[in-house]
């Protein structure tokens, strides 16, 4: 113990007797700094709350507490500082509880001296420090213990006795309890993965670590809930109280497994891909050049085997150049990607797309080079080349195809327009023929009344000359001469018919009129296929008058037109479409042979953004087998003379493709059909571009 002064509290209600302690501590060879006095618990109590105290002398019998309750208040307030009993009773059972509650000493007063009590001091002081210092360390250690997240095990060969709060974690158990005196091997599968009794290998670590002071294993482990888990296991051997015990810190490493089972199985898919993958790989120091490794398609493409080429420099091998030549030369080598060529060994040259990147492999900078045989690829390019020169010989000659078809296209619209025309012309002429036919007569009948109004103005004449030159007087009878010729030449008849030819005359003319204004309107022939605002009302009554011969004698036709506007298109166009579809209408009825005429009904209405018109028919309809084919060039169901075939065709193209439009058609066959086109009130911008 140190030679340093000590600060005591005596606590002793007896006066006399703390002067007697007081004076044994004087002779003694312990220096003394402070000696406290206090004669009840209280007081006591006080001292040590307000100064420093070394250690503490108590009796246990005090005016204000008595015995055990003395010395344990006092070991409440001052739990860090030595206490030694000094008692007037002998009782070996209160000392023995007494000293089994925390005091470091029991002196009986009367019999001690002033050595046994200066002894008895500085051994408390000692073996309080030492307490301390220990209990410090069991802290330290059982803080480390369970703060550990390994889980840790204290055992005998047979039994644990104690464990952290990690193993419950680890092995899924509710508490310490449930691993404690149950024997290690009970948390081990029957077999180890190598096949190992669990039991017989518990033993034989055991015994190494007891020899050696300590182990390091891989076990398998085995949870309460029948799961397992791979861990590293340090077994270490201690005695304690000479009873052999072992301690085992066991670690997790599942995750470290799996990692590894990972990178394992990632390493045999590299090596797989390095094997299989048809590009050559080399792999190549950085410094040396000397190939250290090289796929089999790396080795098939050089044609030598592997033994061959590794060990070799790779300039020899692969490039046939020189070192200072190769962009992988020199301080900084980066990546390039190149197109190169391989000599083979059979003297095969093999073009290649040559890449290499520099790599660290085990912390050594290599080459990584890989070439893929491009041969195929430029056969290919080769081959579209070849390609290319064909197609554009074929997209010239297309070219000039299609500038051809577009005459062509045009062409067959005029043709297929006059051929309408054509059609119709005997229908045109009769029904020019009918008021041209009376308008002749007229005019014959007007002009033989002329020649007799001229010769009753010749009479006339001679009688206003008779009268004017006074050679004979105005009788009775020359009056009743003129009469009789009035008469005889029906002049006041002639008059009256003559207005009557004339008003006849006057509604041929208008008729004629009509009919060549409607059949100038309807082939617009002063349009030059330019677009203009276009009233379809207008358009159906025009091609009703120039298709009305070819109707009248076998259908009907109703009309309801709608408010509609006017439609921005090629009037001539349109017409022909709607010339198409009404004689087709009329001819599908003419050649059912009825008895009653049949009915078309045209209807025009307005669908934004679209105008349109239906036209109906009561006809034979269109077989579904044929439907689908009304619209093909040349496709048609007419007797010869009857058709082209290309009126729909060349509809659907004028409303569709150069209208931007719909041209299509609904029909049940013995009920009818029905055609719809929709015309665009404002057709695309872009529609004209399309119809060049």
């Amino acid at each position: 113990m140190d030679n340093q002064s000590l600060h005591i509290l005596h606590i002793e209600d007896d006066k006399f007797q703390h002067a007697y302690i007081k004076s044994m501590l004087m002779r003694g060879h312990i220096a003394v700094d402070s000696l406290y006095w206090a004669q009840t618990l209280k007081s006591g109590h006080d001292i040590l709350k307000n100064h420093p105290i070394d250690v503490v002398l108590l009796d246990l019998m005090l005016p204000d507490s008595r015995e055990m309750d003395t010395f344990l208040s006092i070991r409440t307030s001052a739990s860090n500082l030595p206490v030694i009993i000094m008692s007037g009773l002998s009782d070996a059972r209160l000392a023995q509880e007494a000293v089994k509650h925390g005091a470091q000493d029991f002196l009986v007063k009367g019999k001690v001296d002033e050595y046994t009590l200066i002894r008895s001091i500085q051994y408390a002081i000692e073996r309080k420090k030492s307490e301390v210092t220990l209990n410090e360390s069991q802290k330290r250690y059982q803080t480390l213990f369970e703060s550990s997240t390994d889980a840790i095990f204290i055992a005998t060969e047979t039994t644990i006795f104690d464990c952290n709060h990690a193993s419950v974690f680890m092995f899924k158990v509710n508490s310490k309890l449930d691993l404690i005196d149950i024997n290690p091997t009970e948390l081990s599968p029957e077999l180890q993965p190598n096949g190992e009794n669990s039991a017989e290998a518990v033993k034989r670590k055991t015994m190494e670590a007891i020899v050696h002071g300590s182990c390091y294993f891989e076990w398998l482990f085995k949870r309460f809930d029948d799961t397992t888990f791979f861990a590293d296991v340090v077994l270490t051997a201690f005695t304690f109280d000479d009873t052999q015990l072992l301690q085992a810190r066991i670690h997790d490493i599942t995750t470290r497994k799996k990692a590894l089972q990972a990178l394992e199985e990632s390493e045999a898919r590299l090596k797989s891909l390095f094997n299989t993958i048809q590009t050559g790989i080399v792999i190549i120091d950085s410094e040396s050049f000397i190939v250290e490794s090289l796929n089999p398609v790396a080795s098939q493409l050089i044609g030598k085997n592997q033994t061959e080429i590794i060990g070799q420099v790779c300039h020899d091998i692969i490039c046939s150049g020189i070192e200072s030549e190769c962009p992988s030369s020199g301080p900084n080598i980066s990546f390039y990607n190149v197109e190169s060529v391989l000599s083979a060994k059979n003297g095969k040259i093999i073009p290649i797309l040559k890449s290499s990147v520099p790599i660290e492999i085990d912390g050594k900078l290599k080459i990584l080079l890989t070439f893929l045989d491009i041969s195929e690829i430029k056969a290919a390019q080769d081959a579209v080349k070849n390609k290319e020169r064909q197609l554009q010989e074929v997209n010239t000659q297309l070219t000039a195809t299609l500038q051809q078809l577009k005459q062509t296209q045009a062409s067959l619209i005029q043709n297929e327009k006059l051929a309408s025309i054509g059609q119709l012309a005997a229908g045109v002429a009769h029904e020019l023929n009918n008021p041209l036919g009376f308008v002749t007569n007229n005019f014959t009948a007007l002009k033989n009344y002329a020649k007799v109004i001229s010769q009753y103005l010749a009479s006339v004449q001679n009688f206003f000359d008779q009268c004017s030159h006074g050679t004979s007087e105005i009788s009775s009878d020359i009056i009743k001469e003129m009469q009789v010729l009035r008469k005889q030449k029906k002049i006041d008849f002639i008059f009256n018919d003559m207005n009557d030819l004339l008003d006849e005359s006057t509604t041929g003319f208008e008729r004629i009129i009509s009919i060549v204004q409607g059949l100038r309107d309807f082939s617009r022939v002063d349009n030059d296929g330019n677009r203009e605002n276009h009233d379809l009302n207008k358009a159906l009554q025009d091609t009703l008058m120039v298709a009305r011969n070819e109707i009248k004698y076998v259908a009907d036709v109703s009309t309801e037109f709608g408010d509609i506007p006017s439609v921005m298109c090629n009037g001539g166009e349109i017409n022909q479409v709607i010339l198409n579809i009404l004689v087709n209408a009329a001819q599908a009825i003419s050649e059912q042979k009825r008895q009653e005429p049949g009915h078309i009904q045209i209807k025009t209405y307005l669908d934004p953004p679209f105008v349109v018109i239906e036209i109906r028919d009561d006809g034979p309809g269109i077989p579904d087998k044929i439907r689908h084919k009304i619209f093909d060039p040349f496709f048609t169901t007419k007797e010869v003379g009857k058709g082209t075939g290309l009126g729909l065709n060349i509809s659907y193209d004028i409303v569709v493709n150069r209208h931007q439009g719909e041209l299509n058609v609904e029909s049940t066959p013995g009920v009818g059909t029905t055609f719809i086109i929709k015309l665009p009130i404002e057709p695309n911008r872009n529609s004209k571009q399309r119809e060049n």
